[in-house]
């Protein structure tokens, strides 16, 4: 169901709904992200009444569960595979004012489309483990160019802001601000 989606191709009703605005993206991957995008979503569109929002997910059950829950001024689709020709017809399409990704789904070619574009780059409830840091941290050469694009790491705990900056995160750029989840 909805396959093109992942390749960026949208069918009329999805461009058309779209064209009209310029929206708030939103990606989560499962449901647990899902869930936060949601929370979120909902304070947001209590500071911009207006707000329109596109929340996209990879997995089927969070795409299910979002498509339940998601009230109608959140377009649902499948996250548009990482791979630059398919996100610039996915941007061409979602059109985003700004883009909040859910914890640390940091995807290259989705970074390096928004940032000449001018579109602010978030990454909210950014929890980064001692474990995954080290998993990270060998990688650095090829994963600080990507997270230097990031505008904004919002992370849920002091510890957390070492490690994104260990990683490449200007340390001007990450928040502390507590969990979303909670």
């Amino acid at each position: 169901e909805k396959f093109g989606q992942r390749m960026g191709i949208y069918d009329g009703a999805v461009r058309n709904r779209l064209s009209k605005q310029r929206a708030t993206w939103l990606h989560a991957v499962s449901v647990g992200e899902v869930n936060i995008a949601l929370k979120l979503a909902k304070a947001l569109r209590a500071l911009e009444p207006d707000l329109q929002c596109v929340l996209t997910t990879t997995t089927t059950t969070g795409f299910a569960l979002a498509r339940k829950t998601a009230p109608a001024w959140i377009e649902v689709m499948y996250t548009p595979l990482d791979y630059w020709p398919i996100m610039r017809r996915a941007f061409s399409v979602i059109r985003p004012a700004r883009i909040v990704l859910v914890e640390a789904e940091v995807w290259p070619n989705l970074a390096a489309a928004a940032h000449p574009r001018r579109i602010p780059l978030a990454l909210v409830n950014a929890r980064l483990s001692p474990r995954s840091e080290r998993r990270y941290r060998p990688f650095r050469f090829f994963v600080a160019p990507t997270f230097r694009l990031l505008d904004l790491v919002c992370v849920p705990e002091r510890q957390d802001v070492e490690r994104w900056a260990a990683l490449g995160v200007p340390r001007n750029r990450i928040q502390v601000t507590g969990s979303i989840k909670f």
